[in-house]
């Protein structure tokens, strides 16, 4: 399990130390990203001195009991190997040859993970949520008023928060902020890190495109900035004024809007994941502390990814539709002649018509789905992006394959006495010039067949290069195992037969 993709992508879990009632291994707690890689390494050590079958470790960690996970994240902090036990005292130092362990730090903010109800100085004190599972992603804040009577007088009283944003992974850009339009992301204005440039900055949102990112046009008014990533966290701080002239507001006494994201890399481009989380948020008062204890809190969180189920019918339908079906229709014409000969000279034609008719119709439903998909996400469909590059192209073509299609229904046809070999007729007995005699073809005939066969290799490639693409990205948002081979499979062997055909029909043709 430590060499498998499929099985380093998805992660790890603890098992129970005894077996059920029915002989299994009950699931304990899942690890998280560094305890995934920690505990991975460690086996993959055990395995080089000679430990081939069975693996225990001891894993320090915690999690959060108010949060119903089944089975819980554990936020690992040591791997160790099993001889240490969870009895006796824990090493000082951490295994050799491990991934270092992530920072003490995150996500904590001012060094205070939890309130103190009571506390009157506000000063470190901090609340945190989480808003996703895998990754963990966790939202820590600390909100404070200027005046002690503010909360009590003004509709929007203002102050500062700190907030301080937590990915459990070592790779992604990522970022927060609010909406004006909850829970959708435009309007709205995020604080962005790029780790690669060091960058905090506020932006504004304007459309889903990359084009529609932009740093804010009246300037940046956040302080305290940082953005920090390494193995295993990715951590961004910021802090910022409740309430800002001419910036949505971080409401003291309302529920705040709030959307995140979480890039595939470091570069900023399409989010991997985002959400929103709908929150009131704890106000302190200098002098009395925590004011709204009651009313504040976590009121619900949407985390979105097109839906997995979906795509997955959409990746599967389009690599039979072009990974099997179009060869095989590809190649019912190019073998033709064998069917002529074999006395079969409209079965070619008959199988040519039908797989292609299936490869529309596959080929429809997946556009179809993958848009659905899409859209209930509120992600990009068509505009061109690097990251919108496999959409584009799947506009394109479903297009194409729209042309192709109404290319062959509406053909100009052969004329009577022309043979399904489309070969020039030449009655002239004495060896001299071709002369035209029924069955020769017309012009709109003979520009017609080179465009019909021009377009369906520009389709087939174009079609190959999608499905590719397609299996990557899936892959890459699901964590699942990359089948592209099984493409390229179909592809060769059919491949492989047509070549084997034609040269058996030219032959017998000499």
């Amino acid at each position: 399990l430590a060499d498998v993709g499929v099985c380093i992508n998805s992660g790890y879990e603890v098992l129970t130390v005894e077996r059920g009632s029915d002989g299994r291994f009950g699931r304990q707690v899942t690890l998280d990203q560094y305890g995934n890689e920690a505990t991975r390494a460690l086996s993959l050590q055990v395995e080089k001195e000679g430990q081939l079958t069975g693996f225990r470790a001891t894993v320090v960690g915690t999690w959060d009991d108010t949060v119903q996970d089944d089975p819980p994240v554990l936020k690992v902090n040591q791997v160790f190997r099993s001889e240490v036990g969870c009895d006796g005292p824990m090493p000082t130092t951490s295994e050799p040859g491990l991934p270092p362990p992530p920072p003490t730090s995150a996500p904590v903010v001012n060094g205070q993970e939890d309130i103190t109800m009571g506390e009157t100085d506000c000063t470190g004190l901090t609340t945190r949520v989480q808003i996703r599972q895998n990754p963990l992603v966790e939202l820590s804040y600390t909100a404070v008023l200027d005046d002690p009577e503010g909360y009590e007088e003004a509709t929007l009283p203002n102050g500062n928060i700190t907030a301080e944003l937590v990915l459990h992974r070592g790779e992604g850009w990522i970022g927060m902020g609010i909406s004006g339009s909850y829970p959708n992301m435009i309007p709205g204005e995020v604080v962005i890190g790029l780790p690669d440039a060091s960058s905090v900055m506020q932006y504004d949102l304007s459309s889903r495109s990359l084009s529609g990112v932009n740093a804010a046009a009246d300037g940046q008014q956040l302080t305290d900035t940082n953005i920090v990533q390494n193995s295993t966290h990715t951590v961004l701080t910021f802090t910022r004024r409740l309430v800002e002239e001419g910036r949505l507001p971080f409401d003291a006494n309302e529920e705040n809007g709030l959307i995140w994201a979480v890039g595939f890399d470091n570069e900023l481009g399409f989010h991997q994941f985002f959400g929103g989380v709908s929150l009131n948020l704890l106000i302190c008062v200098p002098g009395e502390g925590i004011v709204n204890p009651d009313d504040a809190g976590f009121q619900n969180s949407l985390s979105e990814t097109p839906k997995m189920s979906v795509l997955e019918a959409h990746r599967n339908i389009l690599t039979i539709a072009w990974g099997l079906l179009a060869p095989l229709a590809i190649g019912s014409a190019l073998l033709r002649g064998l069917f002529i000969k074999a006395g079969y000279d409209k079965l070619w034609f008959q199988i040519h018509m039908f797989l292609n008719t299936t490869v529309f119709i596959l080929t429809l439903i997946g556009f179809i789905m993958a848009f659905v998909a899409l859209n209930k996400v509120d992600a990009d469909h068509f505009e061109k992006t690097d990251e919108t590059s496999h959409q584009l192209v799947g506009l394109i073509i479903m297009i194409l394959v729209f042309v192709q299609v109404a290319n062959g229904v509406f053909r100009p046809h052969s004329p009577p006495a022309e043979s399904e070999d489309f070969e020039p007729k030449n009655d002239s007995s004495d060896g001299g010039d071709a002369s035209p005699v029924q069955g020769e073809k017309s012009l709109v005939r003979k520009i017609w067949e080179p465009s019909h066969k021009i377009l369906g290799v520009v389709l087939l490639a174009l079609s190959w290069w999608q499905v590719t693409t397609g299996w990557d990205t899936f892959s890459t948002l699901y964590a699942e195992e990359d089948y592209t081979h099984r493409l390229w499979a179909m592809v060769v062997t059919i491949g492989g037969i047509i070549l084997i055909g034609k040269v058996y029909q030219v032959a017998k043709t000499d």
